[in-house]
């Protein structure tokens, strides 16, 4: 499991609703270290920015991924 997508209405009962990050960037697949995503919506879409410890450190990365509205289809 990655970052998670998650909705409440009440910030107490929580509804998964999937990854943000289904799948790791090609230059991080074994670390598993992802931390601290900071998330955005522009225009009907989110933009997630998030750093990551590659592969082969002492390297390190950010990276951002943009997708559509969670829990709606995409426009």
């Amino acid at each position: 499991m990655n970052i998670q997508v998650a909705r409440s209405r009440d910030l107490v009962a929580w509804e998964y609703l999937g990854e943000a990050l289904p799948e790791l960037p090609p230059w991080a697949e074994t670390t598993q270290m992802l931390w601290a995503p900071h998330v955005v919506e522009r225009g009907g879409a989110f933009l997630m920015a998030y750093p990551a410890a590659p592969d082969h450190p002492p390297d390190r990365a950010r990276s951002q991924r943009r997708g559509p509205v969670p829990g709606r289809p995409p426009p």
